[in-house]
């Protein structure tokens, strides 16, 4: 007997139809499929517990908070999620959304250190950072800082844009720059500053800036000359140093003024060229570039009052440090005896 007529015997006897053809299989009517039946999900409770949380946390800030693992509905204050990305999906709706964070500390100590893929918790709920829709033009964009990634509120300051040119004042955007957090002026350190407007508590984002020029050696000259005046200005405004006796200006400044980038390239920006230096031990300010954003990001590490300078750690021990910026390290986080000694061997070394 053929495997079809087994088949078709098969079928006749589960049917109770009789079929001599295969076409008689074929054009038979098939049952619709039913839909799927699952038993109604219990909410889990942890979920219970979050939920009360989020109401405590609620009454205590007033403001809507975004947690996972709870259904939030159009009516509720509260937008639940269990993502950044759809966090980062509710900070588009229509309606005003703020949550509160905190901040988780990366274990490295690095500068422009990858961080942590985690906005914080609150009363034991992990949440991420959704802003208001009316927030300005990096609200709700998930950008990576050194202590994190976050959704930052920060407008993005651009020393190219001529509306930054608007002030009263014969100085340019780089030497005026003043925001909500911090303002630069004349320091005793060195040259320009910047220093604490108010009181600034840690884990602030006090500026995320578009850079003047990012650039290589090679490229610098060409990239110079195609910025626009009001960059332009900017540029020229910082100070120049180089370790080259014979370096032009443009390639002083870039050598004194220039945030690492990746291994072929290195940036300017204007406002945070203003920073000056202190050891890791000594600084209150660490910064890292987004390479996606294309934006640095300046973030406080520790409490800082009111009218305190602001330093940021230019990386390398103290004879590097005098090596590439010509300044001797005075932050006090490092013994000034052994800054000197080091520098004397690196020179000793260098021209042997």
């Amino acid at each position: 007997m053929s495997l079809l007529k087994v088949y078709l015997a098969k079928k006749a006897a589960a049917t109770g139809a009789k079929i001599t053809k295969l076409e008689d299989v074929i054009s038979e009517p098939q049952p619709e499929a039913q839909p799927k039946q699952c038993p109604p999900v219990e909410p889990k409770p942890i979920e219970r517990e979050l939920e009360k949380n989020l109401s405590l946390l609620l009454a205590r800030t007033g403001l809507p908070i975004v947690a996972p693992g709870l259904d939030g509905d159009s009516d509720s204050n509260a937008i639940a999620m269990s993502s950044a990305g759809k966090a980062r999906d509710a900070s588009t709706a229509k309606t005003d959304v703020l949550v509160a964070v905190s901040h988780a500390v990366s274990k490295s100590d690095e500068d422009a250190c990858p961080g942590v893929p985690l906005a914080g918790f609150v009363n034991g709920i992990k949440v991420f950072r959704v802003v208001s829709k009316t927030e300005k033009a990096l609200a709700a964009v998930e950008t990576r800082t050194a202590i994190g990634t976050r959704f930052l509120t920060e407008p993005v300051v651009d020393c190219s844009r001529p509306a930054l040119a608007m002030f009263d004042s014969d100085l340019p955007c780089t030497r005026r720059f003043r925001n909500e957090y911090f303002h630069v002026k004349e320091s005793l350190i060195a040259g320009f500053g910047a220093f604490a407007s108010k009181d600034l508590r840690y884990g602030q984002h006090i500026l995320v800036e578009a850079p003047l020029v990012i650039t290589t050696q090679l490229e610098l000259y060409r990239d110079v000359a195609d910025l626009n005046s009001a960059a332009m200005e900017a540029y020229f405004s910082l100070h120049p140093y180089s370790r080259t006796p014979r370096a032009d200006k443009i390639s002083a400044i870039f050598d004194a003024n220039s945030f690492w980038i990746d291994p072929q390239h290195n940036g300017v920006f204007g406002v945070a060229a203003n920073f000056n230096h202190a050891c890791k031990s000594k600084r209150n300010i660490q910064y890292v570039y987004d390479s996606e954003r294309k934006v640095i990001v300046l973030t406080v590490i520790e409490n800082v009052p009111a009218g305190t300078e602001l330093l940021l750690s230019y990386g390398g021990d103290p004879a590097a440090l005098y090596e590439r910026y010509g300044f001797v390290c005075g932050c006090g986080g490092c013994s000034r005896e052994k800054v000197l000694m080091d520098i004397a061997a690196r020179m000793n070394c260098r021209y042997w």
